[in-house]
C-alpha cells in the first residue's frame, strides 16, 4: 500500500478482515524470502555466507548511488543481506498489523463499534489514524422507502362469457 492512503471501511469487521489479509500476505512473503535465504546459504559459497547485519550497519560493500545503494561485492552475499533485512522488516510489520487489528477489535468495547463508517489513514503502508464517522442529518438520505410487493393470483368467478370461451 502506498504512503498517504486513506481507506473507508463500512464496519470494524471489514477493517479487521483487511488487516488480516495484509498480515497473511506479509507472512507469505516472509516464508518465501526465508526459503530463498535457505537456498542461498546452502549454495556453493559457504565462506561468503553473510552474518545478520546489526541495525545501522551497511556490510561494508554497499555503495551510495543517489537515493539508491548498490552492492559492490559477491551478488549472493548482497542478496542474502537484503533478504535478511527485508525479513526483519516484514516481521516488524506483522507485529504492528496484529496490534492494529487487536486495537480495531477493541473499538467496539469502548462504544465505537456501531459507527457506520471508519476512515483509516495509512502511512508507509501501515494503519496510522482512524476517524469514526457518524452521519449527520444532512448526510442521511432525505427520503427512505421500504416496502414489500406481493403479487397473488386473483380468483375470478366463472362468468357466462368465460364459459363460452372455454366451450369453443
Amino acid at each position: 500500500m502506498d504512503t498517504g492512503t486513506v481507506l473507508t471501511f463500512g464496519s470494524l469487521q471489514d477493517l479487521s478482515d483487511f488487516l488480516e489479509e495484509d498480515i497473511e500476505r506479509s507472512k507469505r512473503m516472509i516464508t518465501s524470502y526465508n526459503e530463498r535465504l535457505g537456498v542461498l546459504l546452502r549454495s556453493n559459497e559457504p565462506k561468503d555466507a553473510p552474518k545478520k547485519a546489526k541495525q545501522g550497519e551497511q556490510g561494508g560493500r554497499w555503495i551510495p548511488y543517489g537515493r539508491l545503494m548498490l552492492y559492490g561485492g559477491a551478488s549472493r552475499r548482497g542478496e542474502a543481506e537484503m533478504l535478511f533485512e527485508t525479513v526483519d522488516e516484514l516481521k516488524t510489520r506483522v507485529r504492528y498489523l496484529e496490534e492494529a487489528r487487536q486495537a480495531a477489535g477493541n473499538l467496539s468495547k469502548v462504544g465505537l463499534g456501531e459507527a457506520p463508517i471508519y476512515l483509516v489513514q495509512f502511512k508507509t503502508g501501515l494503519p496510522h489514524r482512524v476517524v469514526v464517522l457518524n452521519p449527520t442529518e444532512s448526510d442521511r438520505p432525505k427520503l427512505k422507502f421500504e416496502g414489500e410487493l406481493v403479487i397473488r393470483p386473483k380468483s375470478r368467478p366463472v362468468t357466462d362469457q368465460s364459459q363460452q370461451i372455454l366451450a369453443s
